[in-house]
């Protein structure tokens, strides 16, 4: 008798919590009649769609570009020879342009380039010297298939001066003629950018490797040095002396550093 009260006391004390929990709980309404019991379901979340990938437009060009290197040049003229005893002429290059057009990837460019250089030659116990000077406007068209390369073809026309010198133990000064002629070359190349910003959209200095082949030409003149002093000395006249018709044709190579900002 007495195992029966305790189990009912602890049967109290466990059921009395319970009910009141349930007394506390508001009852969902009920539902009209006839009406089917549907489920509720979840929206699921929308799937965040991928970045569309950033095509490369450079609004904002290196559009002043500055450039030094060195042009190798191959003159296969027999007026050469007197001054050379191989076709190669080397030439220091320095070179600044400025894109006046940008559209896309594509950028148009203009400057100003000079070209000079010199061979000498002592056959015969004459001593020669050639110095050309080769002053141009270049245009060229660039495109950039890369943030970091750039392709490019390039016409550039101008004048070159022909210093030609030879010193003649027979005559009393040095001879002497520096005539002008047209030029113009047709190149084309690649610039690789080694240092400097990937973003184009900015404007910022950059580092380029530049390197290109083309062909140069020159119109033709006949070479006449003559003695550098005064022709009414009481000397007399001097008279030309006549190397031929010299033109500075040739496929030439060009290999050089920019800067762009």
């Amino acid at each position: 008798m007495k195992h029966a009260h305790s189990s009912l006391l602890a049967l109290v004390v466990v059921a009395v919590p319970s009910l009141a929990r349930a007394q506390s709980e508001p009852e969902p309404p009920p539902l009209p009649a006839g009406e089917p019991v549907t489920a509720v379901s979840t929206p699921a979340p929308l799937a965040e769609s991928p970045p569309a990938p950033k095509e490369f437009v450079a609004p904002h060009y290196d559009y002043l570009r500055i450039g030094a290197g060195f042009r190798i040049g191959y003159i296969n003229d027999p007026a050469f020879d007197t001054f050379a005893s191989s076709d190669v002429l080397a030439q220091f290059s320095l070179e600044a342009t400025y894109a006046f057009y940008t559209k896309g990837k594509l950028a148009i460019a203009s400057g100003a380039a000079w070209d000079v250089g010199s061979r000498t030659s002592g056959a015969r116990g004459i001593s020669t010297s050639l110095t050309v000077h080769r002053l141009s406007v270049p245009i060229e068209s660039r495109y950039y298939v890369a943030p970091w390369l750039n392709v490019f073809a390039k016409v550039a026309p101008g004048a070159a001066a022909f210093n030609a010198r030879i010193d003649d133990p027979s005559s009393p000064s040095r001879l002497q003629d520096v005539p002008w002629v047209f030029s113009a070359d047709f190149s084309g190349g690649a610039s690789l950018r080694v240092a400097g910003k990937n973003d184009h959209a900015s404007r910022a200095a950059r580092l380029w490797l530049t390197s290109e082949v083309g062909y140069g030409i020159t119109s033709s003149h006949t070479l006449r040095p003559r003695p550098d002093r005064n022709q009414d000395d009481v000397l007399g006249s001097d008279e030309a002396t006549k190397l031929g018709s010299l033109a500075a044709n040739g496929v030439f190579w060009r290999t050089g550093v920019a800067v762009s900002f």
